[in-house]
């Protein structure tokens, strides 16, 4: 009866380590490989972006975080703001703002600022995008200024805004 226990005992120990293992492409930990990026929305090259604003999302092969330290390494070009970055899972969601029409941006993920689980970082990655132009004309033309005399600022400010994404 006991070499009977001592056998379940056994198996039971050997289900256990094994069941515990985590394989080597394991999606969550990305055990030893680096994540790979695997799509970005926009796309890199997409053009005529509408909007001063958007969200650059990127999607990796494995879950990643972004280390607080190496965010401030993250750019992007033409004097746009990134206002916010955040990493969950698969994804890297970079909010960015201040876009002109007409004109186009790279952002740069150096090397190290997208990791895995297991520190392995992510290569450089670059996304470029450009927004719509819209000054050759719509067919219509839009005043410069309120028709209204004295207008309040916050009516001011939303007609400004309105005028930048018209189109």
């Amino acid at each position: 009866m006991r070499h009977a226990s001592f056998a379940v005992a056994a198996l039971l120990s050997a289900v256990l380590a094994f069941s515990c293992s985590v394989p080597e492409d394991d999606p969550v930990t990305g055990t030893g490989e680096a994540p790979r990026l695997v799509s970005s929305s926009p796309e890199d090259g997409a053009e005529d972006l509408v909007g001063t604003s958007l969200d650059l999302v990127l999607t990796f092969d494995r879950n990643v975080m972004c280390p607080t330290a190496e965010r401030s390494r993250i750019t992007i070009s033409g004097g746009a703001r990134i206002d916010g970055i955040d990493a969950y899972m698969l994804e890297v969601t970079l909010s960015v703002s201040g876009l002109a029409q007409g004109e186009t941006y790279t952002v740069t993920f150096p090397e190290g600022t997208v990791i895995g689980y297991n520190d392995d970082a992510a290569e450089e990655i670059s996304i470029t995008f450009s927004m719509k132009d819209f000054s050759g004309g719509s067919g219509q033309e839009v005043a410069e200024a309120l028709v209204t005399e004295n207008p309040i600022p916050e009516a001011v400010r939303l007609y400004d805004y309105l005028r930048s994404v018209y189109g």
